[in-house]
């Protein structure tokens, strides 16, 4: 038992003059700061009856406390050790997760031929600048291929690209990494300046590609896509053609596409999950996990 304070209850009794003490219990032993060394009952039981009559007194111990302080570290270092286990658990679960999906995706696609689609094009951009796929190297495109003169479907595929882009855009899982373009398959009309100010009134971000008609053909060709001009006199024609966006990877590979039916959330989920996909599978899972966590933050 150490010397130095007397408990009552949750207060404790100041330190009382060695003086005063031994005046008071003569019979007693005090160490050398004051405080009487209590070493029996009885003499406890004196000090209750005589001064603190009413009063719970008990020791005051450092022994207790210097344990009571290691039961707690050793609580909160399991608490933390838990918190990590299933922290840990977590993120390998989402990761197993997010692998089999990615397996699960590739054998769907495979019926379209996944090196069938894609490749190398050579076009002009909506500021007159001659470009590559290699000029896109590092972003995600969303692209679409139709004609400025359309009068109903690009508009309404734009627009729910547009839209798709803005709620990737809003996901903090994802960011602004996903780039709509928009490839013009009727050269004769898409001038530089018409695709320019086309693609302006759907999304500030778009990028509109045009190009002769060798340039145009090559590129709709590497993807597959269908067109062919209708009948029709001078500028008055209209261009049957595919309905569809195709995803391309910051690699510059065909990753997925999307037809008619998607709706824009639908695209966004899609296209989220794309590249939620691509960042574990190239050893950027420690960036997924930052913009998982921030994704879920107020």
């Amino acid at each position: 038992m150490s010397c130095g304070l007397f408990r009552l209850g949750q207060r404790s009794l100041p330190v009382l003059s060695t003086t005063l003490l031994r005046r008071s219990y003569p019979s007693e032993t005090f160490c050398s700061k004051g405080v009487r060394h209590l070493t029996t009952k009885s003499s406890l039981n004196r000090i209750s009856g005589r001064k603190l009559s009413g009063l719970s007194i008990r020791p005051y111990s450092t022994e207790a406390t210097d344990r009571d302080e290691k039961s707690l570290a050793n609580r909160l270092g399991l608490i933390s050790v838990a918190i990590f286990v299933a922290v840990g658990a977590g993120v390998l679960g989402y990761y197993d997760y997010v692998q089999q999906k990615r397996k699960a995706e590739e054998s769907r696609i495979k019926s379209v031929g996944k090196t069938l689609l894609g490749g190398p094009f050579e076009l002009v951009d909506h500021t007159g600048a001659t470009v590559t796929d290699e000029s896109y190297r590092g972003k995600w495109l969303l692209m679409y291929f139709g004609f400025t003169f359309c009068p109903d479907i690009c508009p309404d595929e734009l627009e729910k690209m547009a839209e798709a882009i803005n709620m990737l855009d809003k996901n903090r899982s994802v960011g602004p990494v996903v780039q709509p373009v928009f490839i013009s398959i009727d050269p004769a009309r898409d001038t530089v300046s018409k695709v320019a100010s086309y693609v302006q009134e759907f999304h500030p971000r778009m990028i509109g590609l045009t190009g002769s008609e060798e340039q145009v053909a090559k590129a709709a060709a590497a993807y597959r896509v269908y067109f062919s001009r209708a009948e029709g006199q001078g500028e008055e024609y209209l261009i049957d053609h595919s309905i569809i966006m195709y995803l391309v990877d910051p690699s510059g590979k065909f990753v997925d596409y999307f037809g008619k039916n998607y709706t824009a959330q639908q695209l966004a989920d899609a296209v989220a999950e794309r590249v939620r996909s691509y960042d574990i599978e190239h050893d950027s899972a420690l960036v997924h996990l930052k913009k998982r966590i921030a994704s879920l933050l107020p």
